[in-house]
């Protein structure tokens, strides 16, 4: 037993398919975007932890050695 689809159900069927995978494709492009943003705000925490102590160590020596010359 064959089923039998017109061509008109068969084209809606594509259109709605169509507008789900945009949907899902505009999402999935959101969600990326935020996961990418949350990433570099940790990457950008993590590095400032670790070097602000030896900037701001640097930036005293560095002043030191002005106000000697």
């Amino acid at each position: 037993m064959a089923i039998q689809i017109d061509d008109q159900t068969l084209n809606h069927i594509a259109a709605q398919l169509l507008v789900v995978l945009s949907v899902a494709s505009m999402l999935g492009g959101f969600f990326f975007q935020v996961i990418v943003f949350f990433v570099k705000v940790a990457l950008e925490r993590r590095v400032m932890r670790e070097w602000s102590p030896r900037i701001m160590r640097l930036r005293k020596e560095t002043s030191n050695e002005k106000s000697d010359a």
